[in-house]
């Protein structure tokens, strides 16, 4: 199993497009999962339009990316509880319609039908987040990232942050590893298994050395930054010069009109009140 939000090195057509074709792709996704209408009604039953964007998702990084589901399934399975916990509290306490239960009921603690289908429909909306964002890191190279965000205009050291935010989290998952096969060869196996109660006191045992482990990675690597010569550019005035470069291809262009295109042509749609979010059935 790889780690969550890494990159994942393949060679796709995905991978090669330019990070800020995947970012308004991204982001686009994000917004069409609240203007688009929902629930879709398939074979008499609602089903929330977020969750059909997500298996889109999954479908997308595993036919195109060509990365299983099985490499992120624990990302998966913490995103299980989030979703039925959100579908929980709106079927029998945030709804005001007991659709589930007799008229003379009262509404707490009633069952709601457009409650359960409100609950879902906001936790896939979240779950779409979490893999719109997981699509991102897999085909995204951390260097090519943060090139492309100093070529769009952020200053170098602005764009390098952004880079080495992506970079640091699946460094912080390899320090976790390496704590928790520690733990284990002690005979603690408090971060094994999915038992949330053990999973909550082994986290509070690893905070520390995971939150020192990671200082000192940062100040290492911080180090070796400056003994390359990182700030020469501006101390000294300097022009940087770059080993690689990025730019924005055809396709590149084709694929942020048609998603720039899509988006607006949902935003219109909303106001002019064709589609109709949150219509139940």
């Amino acid at each position: 199993m790889s780690g969550i939000y890494s990159y994942s090195g393949y060679e796709t057509w995905l991978h090669r497009l330019d990070p800020r074709t995947k970012l308004i792709f991204t982001l686009s996704y994000l917004v069409l999962a609240f203007l688009l209408p929902s629930p879709v009604v398939l074979g008499g039953v609602p089903v929330p339009t977020p969750l059909i964007m997500c298996v889109i998702i999954i479908a997308l990084i595993w036919g195109v990316a060509r990365i299983s589901p099985a490499e992120y399934a624990i990302f998966l399975i913490y995103l299980a509880p989030i979703i039925l916990g959100i579908a929980f509290a709106h079927t029998f306490f945030l709804n005001a319609c007991p659709c589930f239960a007799p008229a003379d009921v009262a509404v707490l603690g009633a069952a709601s039908m457009n409650g359960m289908v409100r609950g879902f429909e906001i936790g896939f909306r979240i779950a779409a987040m979490g893999m719109c964002f997981l699509l991102f890191s897999f085909t995204t190279e951390p260097f090519t990232w943060g090139l492309s965000m100093y070529r769009a205009g952020l200053p170098y050291k602005g764009a390098f942050m952004f880079a080495f935010g992506m970079r640091f989290y699946p460094l912080l998952q390899e320090e976790y590893t390496t704590i928790r096969e520690a733990l284990q060869a002690r005979g603690c196996d408090l971060l094994n298994g999915m038992n949330p109660v053990r999973l909550a006191r082994g986290m509070s045992i690893s905070a520390i050395p995971l939150g020192l482990g990671a200082l000192n990675r940062s100040q290492n690597i911080a180090l070796s930054m400056e003994l390359r010569g990182f700030s020469f550019p501006e101390e000294t005035g300097v022009e940087r010069v770059l080993y690689r470069d990025i730019q924005l291809r055809p396709l590149d262009w084709l694929l942020i009109i048609t998603w720039l295109g899509l988006l607006a042509a949902a935003i219109v749609l909303r106001i002019t009140g064709v589609f109709a979010p949150n219509a139940f059935f």
